[in-house]
């Protein structure tokens, strides 16, 4: 057994400004969540939230904004306040992680997008965010996005000539020709068969027909 005392983390603690800073919300925002019970805080002079909570808030305020799977027939008055009726917005599922908010125009200059380009992604669900004036978007969620985009526009190269990469799609290929080849022969043998059993009925039924006829003039 070693002698090492076990290390002690201590809540990294942030001050109500502190918060109001990272969330891009103001003093009386983070207030009216405390408040609320949305958002976790130690009691005190002065009063401090943890980084741990601020992380867990911020993964569960972030929404996706999808399609309905009908479309509501209430009308805008007897609708609730930001309710659409086409579109609705379900929890991004997200795990808490250190974050850091963007708005649309900021992300924008970042990721060398135009506005219109960010706000195409977010309306269209394809990035989560949070709800708001103005909305936030979390860079994290940005770089994921765009890296998926990048690994599936690689996976659409083909491999170059004399690597395995490109003699595994070779084989690939052929032994896909030849299952297709199988298949075709198959499918062609099975028809054949088809027809003459088609035609051998219809020829029995002709004689059956005609030794009818025949049996009726005696």
């Amino acid at each position: 057994m070693t002698d090492t005392p076990a290390e002690i983390r201590l809540p990294k603690l942030l001050l109500e400004d502190e918060v109001a800073a990272l969330m891009r919300r103001s003093c009386g925002h983070v207030k009216r969540l405390r408040l609320e019970r949305k958002l976790g805080y130690y009691r005190g002079r002065p009063l401090t939230i943890s980084q741990k909570d601020l992380e867990i808030y911020v993964a569960g305020a972030k929404v996706r904004r999808v399609l309905r799977d009908k479309r509501l027939k209430t009308g805008r008055k007897k609708r609730a306040k930001g309710e659409s009726e086409a579109f609705e917005y379900v929890s991004a599922s997200a795990a808490p992680e250190p974050f850091t908010l963007l708005t649309i125009a900021e992300a924008a200059i970042k990721f060398e997008r135009t506005p219109r380009q960010i706000r195409y992604l977010r309306l269209r669900g394809r990035i989560p965010y949070i709800l708001g004036r103005p909305p936030l978007i979390d860079e994290t969620d940005l770089v994921e996005y765009f890296e998926n985009k990048r690994l599936a526009a690689l996976a659409k190269i083909p491999p170059a000539r004399g690597t395995p990469e490109f003699e595994a799609l070779q084989t690939r290929k052929a032994w896909d020709k030849g299952a297709r080849r199988l298949h075709n022969r198959a499918v062609k043998r099975r028809v054949a068969r088809i027809l003459e059993e088609m035609e051998a009925r219809r020829l029995t039924s002709n004689n059956a027909q005609s030794s009818g006829i025949t049996r009726g003039r005696k």
